[in-house]
């Protein structure tokens, strides 16, 4: 292999370029990784092998360590799992909501990064909190109170107004206020019960 082809895609090609990314010299790279500065550029030449505790200091220091081992940016995978996180959202009935979400995510991430890096767990249990608090709000989420409080007023006002529903009509009613009452984040309006029972 030619130096040519070395310094273009290699290991140690890829370190460097992480490196320059952060703008340190090898001196300030080796001494934040805890590493000598000659063991730095041996790293960055090709002459060795970086280890798995070097590995994982330029982690925690935070270098893309999938890419200088591989060539891929993880930045792929992040793309990757956006998507399928926008499937989630469109299924749930939440992607109009979608900025929220992606403050949401874009916290808990943060925090789970800091938390991977040795930092505290507890921001990343808050941000998992708020972030399910957010995916129980879809109109798809069954949430048994919620259900509760749209068939106890349904019924109440159909008895009220001497209707009789079908069962069919009754299952069409329910859901329909179930969704509205998920999205509003309160019980079913009266003004909208009428209009679920409106034939």
């Amino acid at each position: 292999m030619s130096n040519n082809e070395r310094t273009k895609d290699s290991i140690g090609a890829r370190l460097r370029e992480e490196r320059l990314y952060q703008g340190l010299s090898q001196d300030a790279f080796a001494k934040k990784l805890g590493v000598h500065r000659r063991s730095q550029g041996n790293y960055e030449s090709g002459a060795r092998e970086p280890d798995a505790a070097y590995l994982e200091a330029a982690f925690r220091s935070g270098v893309d360590v999938v890419y200088v081992l591989t060539g891929e940016r993880t930045d792929y995978w992040h793309r990757a799992l956006i998507h399928i996180v926008d499937l989630v959202l469109d299924e749930l009935d939440l992607t109009s909501r979608d900025s929220e979400f992606r403050e949401l995510w874009k916290r808990g991430y943060e925090a789970h990064l800091a938390r991977v890096r040795g930092g505290d767990h507890k921001p990343g249990e808050e941000a998992d909190q708020a972030l399910l608090v957010f995916l129980r709000q879809s109109p798809r989420v069954l949430d048994n109170r919620v259900l509760s409080s749209v068939i106890e007023h349904l019924e109440f006002v159909a008895e009220t107004k001497g209707l009789h529903l079908t069962h069919e009509a009754k299952a069409q009613a329910i859901l329909r206020l179930y969704r509205e009452s998920k999205a509003q984040g309160s019980g079913p309006s009266l003004k909208n019960i009428m209009a679920a029972l409106e034939p």
